[in-house]
């Protein structure tokens, strides 16, 4: 079932995200991958809300309950493999900042309409589960790809 928490974390708190430059904090986590009890207790003390809708995986029910209209409005951060279904804009998600893919790279959301739909004043971050990747100089034509 879906779990919706609150936790007690000022929006001045310097352990809550925010950026260098002032901006509001990340106060609603929106979790659409299944995660162990620890990673959302250790979210909790992040985010101000955190809701669990695990919609997405290998072990996901195809009845359990999916994030509302609402939830995926207020969420400043999703944690998710896959683009949901019901996204198609990001005019449905404008509080946005943080996509967290819980995969090493992000390419399957970028065929997606949502993601295409951005304009260029989106403030979307895209982050993958591995860090920056880059292409280190071949010495063959098929060269090693490390993170750094």
């Amino acid at each position: 079932p879906a779990v919706s928490t609150t936790a007690s974390v000022s929006s001045s708190s310097s352990s809550g995200p925010a950026s260098a430059s002032g901006s509001r904090a990340l106060n609603h986590c929106l979790v659409l991958w299944p995660v162990a009890p620890a990673l959302l207790s250790s979210l909790k003390g992040v985010f101000r809300r955190v809701s669990y809708f695990p919609i997405q995986g290998p072990d996901a029910a195809p009845d359990a309950p999916r994030p509302t209209a609402a939830d995926y409005a207020s969420a400043d951060a999703i944690f998710a493999f896959a683009m949901p279904q019901e996204l198609q804009h990001p005019r449905q998600t404008p509080n946005l900042r943080l996509w967290q893919c819980c995969a090493a790279g992000v390419s399957h959301l970028q065929e997606t309409a949502f993601f295409k739909a951005q304009g260029p004043e989106s403030r979307i971050v895209w982050a993958n589960a591995t860090g920056i990747q880059t292409c280190v100089a071949p010495l063959y034509p098929s060269g090693p790809v490390e993170t750094l």
